[in-house]
């Protein structure tokens, strides 16, 4: 807002992390530095009540399931939950 950009509503992000070994998955919520640079994926998004604005995936694993990505998305709405 300083920067004069008009806004319509408030946004706000969160940024999820995954540390997998094996067939053991872990996500991590609210991730930092140090998780983002040792995990096997950071995941952030941003958005406000009315929606998603901004999307962001890094992964240094071959891949992930639909599923993972399915808890992914459910978590960054629901931060405290734990799946």
């Amino acid at each position: 807002m300083d920067a004069g950009v008009p806004i319509k509503d408030t946004v706000a992000g969160v940024a999820l992390g995954l540390v997998k070994e094996g067939a053991q998955e872990i996500v991590l919520t609210d991730i930092s530095g140090v998780e983002d640079h040792f995990g096997d994926m950071d995941f952030k998004v941003a958005g406000s009540v009315n929606g998603v604005t901004a999307v962001q995936m890094d992964l240094k694993i071959a891949g992930i399931s639909l599923d993972l990505l399915r808890k992914c998305i459910y978590r960054q709405r629901r931060p405290g939950e734990l799946f």
